[in-house]
Order: structure tokens, then C-alpha cells, then sequence
């Protein structure tokens, strides 16, 4: 196995014409923030050379160079890329958190989603539901008191077996398509 070649960042800016800068940061992460420079974006867990050679007008001599966040992920894909055939594939050192420490220019998104996470809806819905049976409960309806008694012991019994099935009935709502 060859060793990785790396670039330090701040050789960003004077990289060849035909140069290609590849992120393999998850989409979440480039959309937080990224290079102001022409690059392409694959996550990792996407990235294919044979893929990426077809869907990105570039060569097996095109030189890349591959950027993480940190630089763990950048010398892993780069390895994938030069097993699938690519020369001349280097991975820039410590990331873009180096990148950024040395002043280079930056896109800024702030990290917002408006949809709330599965653990998120779980802990909304079970949170309402003991809620109004606490409620209920202050009226002197011993019922719902044991339907509370009900819902605790399902949640610890579902997050104990692994089953989890209110989170496989939120998983498929329409909005978390």
C-alpha cells in the first residue's frame, strides 16, 4: 500500500489549472461550511473512483486533491481513489478546521434543520402522552395512573429488546421521507 501523498493548506490557492478538490464530508457538514473554491462534494460514504470518474468530466491523471474535516477521512478516500486507478490523488492536511486556522476563505451557513430527529419525535410524543395521563391522574382516575405505569415500562421493555417500534412507526411518517 502506497503511502498518501498530503498538501499542506495553505498550497490550496496555487494548486495546477486542471486540479480537482474533492470534500468527502457528509452533507450536513458542507453545508455548515466549505471552501470558497471550486471543489466537488461526495461524502465518503458515497464515493466511488469508478463513479466519480464518470459523473465528473475528470481523467485517471487529473490530479485531486481530497479534504475532510480533520484530515482522518481524506487519506482513506484517497486511497480509495488511487486503488481505483487515479495517479496523482493528495489528501490536504489537518482538513478544513486547518484550512480555516490559517485564514482560509470560508462559506458560513449556520447549522439549522427544521425537521426533529426520530430520539427526538420519540421523547416529544411519550413526553405528551405521560404528560396528559399525570393530568388525568390528579382527578383521582387510578386507571390512567396504571396506563402511565403502561408507557414507562413499554418504553424501558422497547429500548430493552431493541424493538423500538414507535420509532419504526415515525420513521415512516411523511415527513420523515
Amino acid at each position: 500500500m502506497q503511502q498518501t501523498q498530503t498538501l499542506h493548506p495553505k498550497d490550496l490557492y496555487s494548486l495546477p489549472k486542471d486540479a480537482v478538490i474533492l470534500d468527502v464530508r457528509s452533507k450536513e457538514e458542507h453545508a455548515v461550511q466549505r471552501l470558497t473554491l471550486p471543489h466537488i462534494h461526495i461524502p465518503m460514504e458515497k464515493l466511488s473512483a469508478k463513479t466519480f470518474l464518470q459523473d465528473n468530466n475528470v481523467t485517471h491523471k487529473t490530479p485531486l486533491y481530497v479534504v475532510c474535516g480533520s484530515g482522518k477521512r481524506a487519506p482513506v478516500a484517497a486511497q480509495l481513489l488511487r486503488e481505483g486507478g487515479f495517479d496523482a490523488v493528495f489528501a490536504v492536511e489537518g482538513g478544513l478546521r486547518a484550512c480555516a486556522d490559517r485564514g482560509q476563505s470560508m462559506v458560513h451557513e449556520k447549522a439549522h434543520s427544521s425537521k426533529i430527529s426520530l430520539a427526538g419525535q420519540m421523547r416529544v410524543t411519550l413526553g405528551f402522552f405521560i404528560t396528559i395521563l399525570s393530568l388525568f391522574s390528579l382527578g383521582g382516575v387510578t386507571q390512567l395512573l396504571w396506563g402511565l405505569l403502561a408507557i414507562g415500562v413499554g418504553c424501558m421493555l422497547c429500548d430493552a429488546t431493541a424493538y423500538r417500534a414507535l420509532t419504526r412507526i415515525w420513521a415512516k411518517a411523511p415527513w420523515n421521507k
